[in-house]
């Protein structure tokens, strides 16, 4: 008897138990704690979450466009020195095509990459509580397709997190490797704060999930960018084996792809880049339309989507680089 009680609390231990209490607190508090909820169009509304050090955004389906739920999920993972407010543009769209975009505001952008992959999971159980309870998602969130979408070190958290549950596609928008551009001024600097081995081994642990996963990767990113360059997409496309895409957007820099929305702000972020030759209008609208397609057809298995990937080396100008693999 004394054996069953104990085969019966064996997998009690005193951390993780307290971390999983303080996870389930956390998401069911947060249910209660949206500081802003709003319909922005008839299409998506908008909720800000804020849970003390951790902040997060929706964005979802709303008004005429509820006829397709349950809505399938994309979480976005936010650049270094950046915040999700900054991918707003992305996340409407991707709200106006059916998706419940999750987006996290991560305490130690890009560097903590383990961290990006804990919120993303947290995220999911948050959308998972929504689901369940009555609340403006109850009922309407498909827990089975999800999407990962990064910028810059959020998109190495989007290539760390591979293993993720009921993962059907990434986006990878101008990820850095582990030898070019921003990853060595990194990893020099941080190496002095005793994070450069970490770094080291968080984009050993990509360069491994690249090579053996089946998800399917989008690489996306601008000929002109000059913080972790277009050569680092093109490695990280070569090593990976599922099911892929590397779109090279020609005169697109680093910077655009998220834009701060003040004047001053991004000025000092465009002295770190080259001066781009495509606006950030087109930039953006490409990364809605083919990003977009990536999702759709991988996703939800749009054909049409599909089409449109197929046919996306014939705009003329557009990309410098343009391969598939699927």
């Amino acid at each position: 008897m004394k054996s069953d009680k104990k085969k019966l609390f064996s997998w009690f231990k005193p951390i993780p138990f307290l971390t999983v209490m303080i996870l389930g607190l956390m998401i069911s508090v947060s249910l209660f704690l949206v500081k802003k909820s709003e319909v922005l169009a008839v299409t998506y509304a908008k909720e800000d979450i804020n849970l003390g050090i951790y902040k997060f955004g929706l964005y979802y389906p709303s008004g005429t466009n509820q006829n397709a739920a349950p809505y399938p999920i994309i979480i976005l993972n936010h650049g270094m020195a950046a915040q999700y407010s900054y991918y707003a543009w992305f996340a409407e769209a991707m709200a106006n095509k059916g998706y419940i975009v999750a987006m996290p505001n991560r305490i130690i952008p890009g560097v903590n990459m383990e961290e990006g992959k804990r919120l993303t999971n947290f995220l999911l159980a948050y959308l998972s509580a929504k689901n369940r309870f009555t609340t403006s998602l109850e009922g309407k969130v498909d827990l089975t397709r999800v999407g990962i979408v990064g910028h810059s070190m959020g998109a190495d958290v989007a290539l760390f997190s591979t293993g993720v549950a009921n993962l059907k596609a990434i986006l990878a928008i101008a990820p850095a490797d582990k030898s070019v551009g921003a990853m060595n001024f990194v990893s020099n600097l941080t190496s002095k704060l005793l994070l450069g081995k970490y770094i080291e081994k968080s984009m050993n642990k990509i360069y491994s999930n690249i090579s053996s996963t089946s998800v399917p990767i989008m690489y996306l990113a601008g000929s002109l960018d000059k913080i972790v360059t277009s050569e680092a997409p093109k490695t990280l496309y070569g090593l990976t084996t599922s099911k892929k895409a590397l779109l090279i957007l020609n005169g697109a820099n680093h910077v655009q792809f998220s834009p701060t929305g003040k004047a001053s702000s991004d000025a000092i972020a465009a002295m770190l880049d080259n001066t781009p030759t495509m606006t950030a209008s087109k930039v953006q609208e490409m990364t809605i339309i083919y990003g977009g397609a990536w999702f759709d057809y991988f996703i939800k298995g749009d054909q049409a989507a599909k089409k449109m990937l197929d046919d996306g080396s014939a705009s003329s100008g557009t990309f410098s680089t343009y391969q598939t693999s699927y």
